[in-house]
């Protein structure tokens, strides 16, 4: 919540409209923002206080990396999920995944969620340097 406060300030605003997880690129990094004390609970609590309307994950390497935090989130009830393609084939991939999505049930949240507990200080490392 403290970075999100100093954005705030640098932007002059007290929301904002989206606020996203940027740059997801390992297991290990999702494993961290889902758990129970992972960035997620931040975003959670920052969308509850109205302080933004939506909460985005954004990942650029692989896309694979995203299957379970997509299905968690889309579990959660987002309201959008964008997804980077090269081809009509995974276009219409995404799309049969998309129409196939049962949400997950609290046994598997919570599967994801005591998965990623182990990885949360490795894949914040970077929180902990001088001027971040």
């Amino acid at each position: 919540m403290r970075q999100l406060d100093e954005s705030l300030k640098r932007l002059k605003t007290d929301r904002l409209d989206c606020w996203q997880m940027h740059n997801v690129r390992t297991s290990q990094d999702v494993e961290a923002i889902f758990a129970s004390d992972g960035a997620l609970m931040a975003f959670m609590k920052a969308r509850g206080e109205k302080v933004t309307r939506f909460i985005g994950i954004t990942g650029h390497r692989n896309p694979f990396v995203l299957m379970d935090a997509m299905g968690y989130v889309l579990t959660l009830r987002v309201s959008t999920v964008i997804i980077g393609i090269k081809t009509v084939a995974e276009l219409e991939e995404n799309v049969r995944i998309a129409q196939s999505f049962k949400p997950f049930g609290p046994e598997a949240v919570a599967g994801l969620e005591d998965l990623t507990r182990p990885y949360y200080e490795e894949a914040t490392f970077f929180k902990r340097r001088k001027g971040y």
